[in-house]
């Protein structure tokens, strides 16, 4: 098979990009969105399309969801749940700390599976595609590239598009020889 040219590479880099874009949004949007439905910003309980509508009914709700855990445990575990949503959804948006945001997000979602499956049911989880979103947020954590890399070498220098190329050899072998031991590595700011 023969190796991608620079242009498909680069061709190949900017749909990830964008579809890695697309997801942090994604997410993010479900995360806000019921952030927003527990302080009845889509409407009161029960209008249509409401999940909640306040935060009582999202206790009933964690409750229902946690079915394991004791009572006095629920509003700390709604608030926590909520906190955590509203900060990684605005973190996604961001686009900062990509990788570690991506990470709790797969995280959460992953627990927020578990809970519902123990407690609703496997069904339940698969119904509101809680596994799928926690597996899509894991491999945005190792897909997604940082907004800035550093790799501290001896034989360093700022390229005019505002990246920094780099050359490391391998021990014993000084950097820049044409033997093709050496690693040239191109390090560009990624922004948002």
């Amino acid at each position: 098979m023969p190796a991608a040219t620079p242009s498909e590479m680069q061709h190949s880099f900017k749909w990830q990009q964008v579809c890695a874009w697309l997801l942090r949004v994604g997410l993010a949007a479900a995360f806000l969105s019921a952030v927003a439905d527990r302080f009845g910003l889509w409407g009161q309980p029960g209008s249509r399309g409401v999940s909640w509508g306040d935060m009582a009914h999202f206790y009933d709700y964690t409750a229902e969801v946690n079915a394991f855990l004791p009572s006095t445990l629920i509003p700390a575990v709604a608030w926590l749940a909520t906190i955590a949503e509203a900060g990684l959804g605005f973190a996604l948006l961001s686009g900062v700390c990509r990788r570690p945001v991506a990470l709790a997000t797969g995280v959460l979602l992953t627990l927020f599976a578990l809970a519902m499956s123990i407690s609703l049911g496997v069904h339940s989880a698969l119904a509101y595609s809680v596994p799928t979103a926690a597996a899509a947020a894991l491999l945005l954590a190792t897909t997604d590239r940082p907004r800035c890399s550093l790799l501290r070498t001896d034989n360093a220098s700022l390229s005019p598009e505002g990246g920094a190329t780099v050359t490391a050899s391998p021990p014993g072998m000084s950097a820049g020889t044409d033997s093709g031991r050496a690693i040239r590595c191109r390090f560009l700011n990624h922004r948002a």
